[in-house]
C-alpha cells in the first residue's frame, strides 16, 4: 500500500506530523498512526469542501481496529509476533497434552503427528570416548568403547518427568509473554503517551521473560548430570533478568535517547548464555554438548537475536533510504524476523536435548554389558564424567 500524500489520509500521518512523544524514528518517514491527543491546527478538506474531523487513534478499540482495517508502519510488528504468540499457544497446549496424556497424540491429524516426530528434532547419532571400561566388574584393562545412540521414536522413550515438563511450559510461557507484549505495544502505540509508556515496558519485559524462559530448559539439558552448575547458573540468569526488568521499569531508561544502552543491557543479558555453553564445552567438547544440547542451533538462535538487535539499535537499513523501509523492511520489522526465527531455532534444540536423554536408557546395554537393567541417563552421565576426565 502506498503512502498517500500529506493529509489526504483520514488514519495516517507523517513523521513531521507526530508529537514529540511517539517520533521514535526519523528515518520511517511515512504511515505514522494519528495518536490519540492529536489536534490539528485547521480542519483538511474532502474535495466537496466538507469539514473532515481528524481520526485519532485514541481508544484500544480504534487501536485494534488498525490491525485489521488498514496497512500502516506497524503493521508488520504487529502481525508477525500476534500470531507467533498464537503459535506459542497453540504449542504449549499440544506440549502438555504430549507430555502429559501421551495416548492421546495418535489421534492428532497427520501434520502434528509430523511435527512431533520429524527428524530435525532428534539428533542423529552421539559418539564419544569413554577412557574408562565402565562394566559393572570394573574389568576391560582400560580399553576405549563407542556410545552410538541413534534416533529412538518419542513414544518408545523414557517418559517425561516434572523438569522436562516445567522446561517446555518456561520456554512457551516466556514466548507467549514475550510475542504478546510485543505485540500489544505494537497495536497501542498510538493510543496515547501514557499508554505508549507503559506498554513500551512491557514489551521489554516481555524479552526479558523470553530470555529467562529460553535459558532454564537449556541449563537443564546442558548440567544435566550436574544440578550445582544448574542451580549455579539458573541464579546468574534470574538475577541478571532481574536487573534487566530494573533497567526497564525505571522510567529514565524508557526515553528513546537511551536505546542504544537499553539495547545494550538486552544483549548483555543474551551473551550470559557464554558463560555455562563454554563451561560445558570444557568439560565434554563441542561436539558432545552439541549432541546432548542441540548446542549449534542454541548458538544460531543466539546470533539471530544478535544480529537483529544490533540492525534496531542501528536503524539499519532504513538509515540509508529514509522513507524507502516504511511499510516493509524497516530494521524493527526485521528484529521480529529474527525473533521468530531464533525461538523456533531454540525450540529445535530443546527437543533434540530432551529427544536424546530421554533415548539413553534404551542404549544403556552397550555401554554396560548384559542387558542394561537398572541403568539409564545414569549410565550416560558416567560415560560422560569418564570422557571428562580422561
Amino acid at each position: 500500500m502506498a503512502a498517500q500524500a500529506k493529509g489526504s489520509n483520514p488514519w495516517l500521518i507523517d513523521h513531521d506530523e507526530l508529537p514529540g512523544w511517539a517520533a521514535d524514528n526519523q528515518f520511517i518517514v511515512t504511515g505514522h498512526r494519528r495518536p490519540g491527543g492529536w489536534t490539528a491546527n485547521k480542519r483538511t478538506k474532502h474535495s466537496g469542501e466538507q469539514d473532515m474531523t481528524p481520526y485519532e487513534h485514541s481508544t484500544f478499540t480504534r487501536c485494534w481496529r488498525s490491525m485489521w482495517a488498514y496497512w500502516h508502519n506497524e503493521s508488520i510488528n504487529i502481525h508477525t509476533h500476534f500470531w507467533g504468540a498464537v503459535l506459542s499457544v497453540s504449542l504449549l497446549i499440544l506440549h502438555l497434552q504430549h507430555l502429559l496424556l501421551p495416548s492421546l497424540s495418535s489421534n492428532w491429524p497427520h501434520f502434528l503427528r509430523y511435527l512431533a516426530h520429524a527428524p530435525i528434532f532428534y539428533p542423529h547419532a552421539l559418539y564419544f570416548d569413554a577412557a574408562k571400561d565402565l562394566n559393572a566388574g570394573g574389568g576391560g584393562g582400560g580399553s576405549s568403547e563407542w556410545l552410538s545412540l541413534a534416533h529412538v521414536p518419542t513414544e518408545n522413550s523414557h517418559p517425561p518427568d516434572a523438569r522436562d515438563i516445567a522446561g517446555f511450559a518456561s520456554f512457551f510461557l516466556g514466548a507467549v509473554i514475550c510475542l504478546g507484549f510485543s505485540a500489544t505495544f505494537h497495536c497501542c502505540s498510538c493510543h496515547s503517551k501514557r499508554i505508549a509508556a507503559s506498554f513500551n515496558k512491557l514489551d521489554y519485559i516481555g524479552i526479558v521473560f523470553m530470555i529467562v524462559g529460553s535459558f532454564l530448559p537449556a541449563l537443564h539439558y546442558g548440567f544435566y548430570c550436574h544440578p550445582q552448575l544448574q542451580m549455579h547458573y539458573t541464579t546468574m540468569i534470574v538475577g541478571l533478568g532481574g536487573l534487566a526488568m530494573y533497567a526497564v521499569i525505571n522510567p529514565i531508561y524508557a526515553t528513546p535517547a537511551y536505546r542504544p544502552m537499553r539495547t545494550a543491557v538486552f544483549i548483555s543479558l543474551g551473551l550470559s548464555a557464554v558463560f555455562p555453553v563454554v563451561h560445558a564445552c570444557a568439560m565434554y567438547g563441542y561436539g558432545t554438548v552439541s549432541r546432548i544440547m542441540g548446542l549449534s542451533y542454541v548458538i544460531a538462535s543466539g546470533a539471530m537475536y544478535i544480529v537483529g538487535a544490533c540492525m534496531y539499535a542501528a536503524r539499519v537499513p532504513e538509515r540509508f533510504a529514509p522513507g524507502r523501509f516504511d511499510l516493509l523492511g524497516a530494521s524493527h520489522q526485521l528484529f521480529h524476523v529474527f525473533i521468530l526465527f531464533a525461538a523456533f531455532a531454540h525450540y529445535i534444540a530443546l527437543r533434540r536435548s530432551y529427544a536424546f536423554w530421554h533415548s539413553v536408557e534404551h542404549v544403556a546395554s552397550a555401554v554396560v554389558g548384559g542387558d542394561g537393567a537398572g541403568w539409564g541417563r545414569e549410565s550416560v552421565c558416567l560415560l560422560l564424567e569418564a570422557h571428562r576426565q580422561g
